[in-house]
């Protein structure tokens, strides 16, 4: 199998999307930098973060519980289900929690805030993880979290009926058949329309079953030479990039970036290659690691930042100004992620595994070093 089980480079690649989603919503910063609207096509874009999350939790997930596919019954399931709850739960809730904090004070202070995103029982919906399931146009008290509850969705209910589906399945030809089912439909699909709440359930329904069905299609090609890996992400970089270039407005080019995202998290996962060793590196693992911090809590630094240091007010500062402000901006994401990752996150995760394991001992479950998680 072409696939090695060190994945370090999958886990920058976290990285690089979380920074994605987080370019996009920090628009503004082209107010500080003009120069930056140059590059407004792969930062206009960086919606597709969300897309790479999705597709390389389930590659991630795939390889996690390939051989437990055939064994997967009702106390592996919960176990898988528990797990991913300790896994995305105490942060995300930490997260709503720190905006609804925001809030009060924003409320008592009596600053502008549109009533419309803070409605109370969208808050009670977003507490339980479930506010994208009542296809409510708001996003929630957290923005960004929408994908949170659409991707707990895919673990309750999507997750055991694409392993059926591939417990039952074994011939590569009716996988690929049902792999193209998946992406022809989400290439199709208003994915990305305005009210995102009223389609992330079926995005993410889609996207899961079309990566659980990449996986074994993926492993039964052989070992890939380095060399040749080095030129096919090259390609598939060029590839992507172009696409960028031309914009993903039309269904056909959406799909063609997805596959291309696709191809290369499988090349990321074999062994060598310029690209698995950059996106290796320390600083983009670490980066990884606390992703799903970032991507909780800068929607939150957004809300404060751009009362404190609104980038419009220094946009004719000089440039050593102007990148002081850049500094703040950045420091305060990545800071207050590295916060809520290793004081939040990781203890909390790791708690809530150990109720499960003292309290079902013998549940049969398996899972992955925490480098490994998706």
């Amino acid at each position: 199998m072409a696939i090695t089980n060190r994945i370090d480079a999958l886990t920058g690649v976290r990285a690089l999307a979380a920074f994605w989603v987080v370019s996009l919503h920090y628009g503004e910063f082209t107010a500080l930098f003009p120069v930056l609207k140059h590059i407004h096509w792969i930062t206009g874009r960086g919606f597709y973060g969300v897309d790479v999350f999705f597709i390389l939790s389930g590659f991630i997930l795939s390889f996690t519980y390939q051989t437990a596919i055939a064994e997967m019954n009702w106390r592996s399931w919960s176990g898988f289900v528990w797990f991913r709850f300790a896994r995305i739960y105490p942060a995300y809730l930490a997260a709503v929690l720190a905006a609804v904090s925001v809030w009060a004070v924003a409320a008592l202070l009596k600053m502008p805030w549109n009533r419309e995103s803070y409605q109370p029982l969208q808050l009670v919906y977003e507490l339980f993880m479930v506010h994208t399931w009542t296809f409510h146009p708001n996003q929630g008290w957290n923005y960004p979290d929408w994908s949170v509850s659409a991707e707990w969705f895919a673990y309750l209910f999507i997750f055991p009926l694409t392993y059926m589906v591939l417990k039952y399945v074994r011939k590569i030809w009716m996988t690929t058949f049902l792999l193209a089912v998946a992406l022809a439909a989400y290439a199709f699909t208003p994915i990305h329309a305005p009210e995102v709440g009223s389609w992330g359930l079926l995005q993410v329904a889609l996207e899961f079953t079309a990566r659980a069905m990449l996986y074994p299609i993926f492993t039964a090609f052989g070992a890939i030479g380095t060399g040749f890996q080095n030129l096919l992400s090259l390609a598939l970089l060029a590839l992507m990039a172009g696409i960028l270039w031309l914009g993903l407005d039309t269904s056909p080019q959406r799909l063609a970036f997805l596959v291309c995202v696709a191809w290369m998290l499988f090349l990321l996962g074999c062994r060598g290659g310029f690209l698995v060793t950059v996106l290796g590196s320390g600083v983009m693992v670490y980066l990884g690691e606390i992703s799903y911090s970032v991507y909780l809590t800068h929607g939150i630094d957004q809300r404060i930042l751009k009362d404190i240091f609104p980038v419009s007010r220094f946009a004719d500062f000089p440039f050593f100004q102007r990148s002081a402000i850049f500094a703040i901006y950045i420091g305060t994401i990545i800071g207050g992620a590295a916060v809520l990752y290793h004081f939040v996150e990781v203890p909390a995760r790791s708690r809530l595994r150990r109720l499960f394991g003292s309290g079902r001992k013998t549940a049969p479950v398996v899972e992955m070093p925490e480098q490994k998680q998706a």
